[in-house]
């Protein structure tokens, strides 16, 4: 199953969202007319669960050597060479440069990999630009948030999220608050329809925050042109498939 480490949560079910241009052309979701990829909520912010980004945006204290290394090493198995993937690309050919590899145990370390992790972020990232993703045109870089007040000095500062009894990852938060966020509050329509797939698919209204690696590992579904189309179109509504293996399309 996909859902390793909790790490941020979304909405319950089917919602009303619309679409709007964002800064760079690619669409973002904010309320209005219904979509299948969406939650039954105000706004973008309280679609993914956990409050407002604003808490959560602060890149002074993520990503970086001090910080969210050590969480995207925990994570970093699901995106090195030879990982289980359902398509020729995988998480690794995407994002592989962005792990801490000393940290991840990763000991052929390639000669232009940086030791700073921001893997997490560079999921979401390649996310949000699907298409693009998709055809190999996918570069990472450095992400960076809008740093809306208010700015915290310490993660002891920072507020923490919990859901049922556990804490849920404050990189994790800022990974998909950078990546998938306008500064308008607009949730980037890609992040969203990955959202909904795997909360339906696992009857959840939490979404780990992982599971962009298992669509970086799972090309073979969400490249698809008809899985770009419905997210396009506003259409998709489909859900993981429990029943599949890590190596089959559209798994959970």
């Amino acid at each position: 199953m996909a859902f390793v480490f909790l790490s941020v949560g979304v909405v319950a079910a089917a919602a009303s969202l619309i679409r709007s241009p964002s800064r760079d052309g690619s669409e973002m979701i904010t309320s209005g007319e219904p979509s299948s990829t969406a939650a039954n909520e105000e706004s973008a912010e309280t679609f993914l669960g956990f409050g407002t980004c604003a808490d959560f945006d602060d890149d002074y204290l993520y990503p970086g050597p001090d910080v969210c290394t050590v969480n995207d090493a925990r994570q970093c198995d699901s995106c090195i060479p030879n990982v289980s993937s359902t398509g020729i690309r995988s998480c690794y050919d995407v994002c592989g440069t962005t792990c801490d590899y000393a940290m991840a145990g990763i000991d052929d370390v390639p000669d232009y990999a940086v030791n700073i992790s921001y893997t997490m972020a560079c999921a979401w990232m390649a996310i949000a630009a699907l298409p693009t993703t998709c055809s190999g045109g996918y570069t990472p870089s450095i992400p960076t948030s809008n740093n809306f007040e208010p700015n915290y000095d310490s993660m002891g500062e920072a507020p923490v999220v919990m859901s049922e009894g556990v804490q849920i990852d404050n990189c994790g938060l800022h990974a998909i608050c950078t990546s998938c966020m306008s500064e308008t509050g607009e949730l980037n329509k890609y992040c969203a329809a990955v959202a909904g797939f795997y909360m339906r698919g696992t009857n959840s209204s939490m979404v780990d925050t992982n599971v962009a690696k298992v669509v970086l590992n799972d090309q073979a579904f969400w490249c698809l042109e008809d899985t770009i189309q419905r997210i396009e179109d506003g259409t998709f509504n489909k859900a993981c498939d429990l029943t599949k293996a890590e190596n089959e399309p559209g798994h959970c």
